[in-house]
């Protein structure tokens, strides 16, 4: 069967409402930048150009949706639509122009936003979930924890298929600066965060791991009475928590500050009753 021409209105609106951006780029890889790529049919009919049946895709994407593997084992037409509406919806709420050449401007990478698990067998395993707005750092969310780390597509594929957004659950937190302390005063770029609690709900213990081409290696901070001990390497250091002339004392404690509206999100979702 020949290709149906599709409706010169509708391939504007489909690129001016996606912005150029792959639908699967953006919800399986976290990826929202603008792609080489063409119209696609979501039943992968050419015949049928209704405007629901269209979606943008990367020359990729298109290729690998449209094989016999795919067909089989793949992404399903209905998952595609849902991947495609969560694109639309994402230009939409940052009232981005019109323009499918306008680049996001507007992201704060500050606005976090409280996922909920909706599905108990889910392989990512954290009940509560949380992503900023410009989606690049990720934070689990438990009982007496939080992990902070940055957002790949491991974590875009559970929160498109297990979790659910809070709308009415955000908070603030500038990641921003905290990782600018962390690459000023350790020299590292690649890391990941581990928060806890002790059961009067004070932070008492910061693990920073970090990931170089050598491999893995922590930092460990945890208060305990008056005593501020360090662990890197098996060497354990201790400082006097009332020291506020020493700077491992003074870097816990503008941990602490930042990290507030972080550790007060873990207390107010043990309450929270989905709508």
């Amino acid at each position: 069967m020949p290709r149906k021409v599709i409706n010169p209105k509708n391939e504007a609106e489909i690129l001016v409402k996606s912005r150029r951006r792959c639908a699967l780029c953006f919800a399986l890889e976290n990826n929202n930048k603008v792609r080489k790529g063409q119209i696609a049919h979501v039943d992968r009919n050419n015949e049928n150009a209704a405007f629901d049946n269209l979606v943008f895709l990367c020359f990729e994407h298109h290729d690998e949706y449209d094989s016999r593997p795919s067909q089989s084992k793949g992404i399903k037409p209905t998952e595609l639509k849902v991947y495609r509406e969560k694109l639309y919806k994402y230009f939409e709420d940052r009232n981005i122009s019109d323009s499918p050449y306008s680049e996001i401007l507007n992201e704060d990478a500050s606005s976090f936003t409280i996922y909920k698990i909706i599905n108990p067998d889910s392989e990512l395993g954290y009940d509560w979930t949380a992503l900023n707005s410009s989606r690049d750092t990720f934070i689990s969310l438990g009982i007496d924890y939080f992990g902070i780390e940055n957002f790949g597509s491991r974590h875009a594929k559970w929160l498109n298929c297990d979790y659910m957004e809070t709308p009415s659950l955000t908070f603030k937190f500038d990641v921003v600066a905290f990782k600018e302390i962390i690459t000023r005063i350790f020299f590292e770029k690649h890391f990941d965060t581990l928060v806890f609690q002790d059961t009067n709900k004070i932070i008492n213990s910061i693990i920073l791991r970090f990931h170089n081409p050598e491999g893995m290696y922590e930092i460990d901070y945890k208060i305990s009475e008056n005593t501020l001990t360090k662990n890197v390497g098996g060497y354990g250091y201790e400082y006097e928590v009332d020291d506020h002339s020493c700077i491992e004392v003074s870097l816990f404690s503008n941990f602490k500050v930042l990290l507030e509206d972080v550790h007060k999100s873990i207390n107010f979702i043990k309450n929270y009753d989905a709508p």
